[in-house]
């Protein structure tokens, strides 16, 4: 979590891929973001992902990044990679 903080205060980790929202985000929609990766990971639901999916994007240090809404996506994104 230390990665992503001060910018999202909000963490929950789904298969080792970490999900993260900003503190205006609700709880209700980032559990609901990582019940949906969660799925996709693990389809039968068996409580193992279902391929190397997660496997590689742990590897690669993927994340999903929760925005209140667009201006501050694209501000963080301008501001952290358009460098």
């Amino acid at each position: 979590m230390r990665l992503f903080a001060p910018i999202f205060q909000k963490y929950v980790e789904v298969f080792g891929i970490p999900v993260v929202a900003r503190h205006d985000v609700s709880d209700r929609k980032l559990l609901h973001t990582g019940g949906i990766l969660a799925q996709f990971l693990d389809n039968d639901e068996d409580g193992v992902p279902d391929n190397e999916v997660s496997k590689v994007l742990v590897e690669r240090g993927a994340a999903v990044l929760i925005f209140s809404d667009e201006s501050e996506r694209s501000t963080f994104l301008d501001l952290n990679f358009m460098r």
